[in-house]
């Protein structure tokens, strides 16, 4: 099963909230702060390290297809080309060094708040 070469920023929800309370506490801090991990993460990366803790492992993603072939099929499904051109296999590049500097956040990595998220839905539907 494939799946687009699209990337999102991730940021997992402590950190957010973290950057919620800090500037509340802290007067001093002002403006903007970029919560987001150190890169984007793109759907074949959630794949494949969801895939040790998931049942049904070969039902995720495991390869991306051709972007020829996504840029030709788009339109069938709704998808410009121009939006296919701008967005397939482009990470997307943004700086956290603000809110790690003057918030202090430390960023878990993505696959354990992935695999924690996950963990924590299974045991919701229990």
């Amino acid at each position: 099963m494939g799946v687009t070469d699209l990337s999102y920023p991730v940021a997992d929800v402590w950190e957010v909230a973290q950057a919620r309370v800090k500037p509340r506490e802290d007067t001093s801090l002002k403006g903007y702060f970029i919560v987001i991990g150190k890169r984007t993460t793109s759907l074949l990366e959630v794949g494949n390290f969801m895939r040790p803790v998931h049942p049904k492992a070969n039902a995720l993603p495991c390869r991306n297809p051709p972007g020829l072939m996504v840029y030709a099929a788009g339109p069938f499904i709704g998808i410009s080309k121009k939006w296919s051109t701008a967005s397939l296999s482009i990470p997307l590049k943004v700086g956290n060094g603000s809110s790690i500097r003057e918030l202090g956040l430390k960023y878990r990595p993505v696959e354990e708040s992935f695999r924690a998220h996950y963990k924590s839905w299974e045991q919701a539907k229990r």
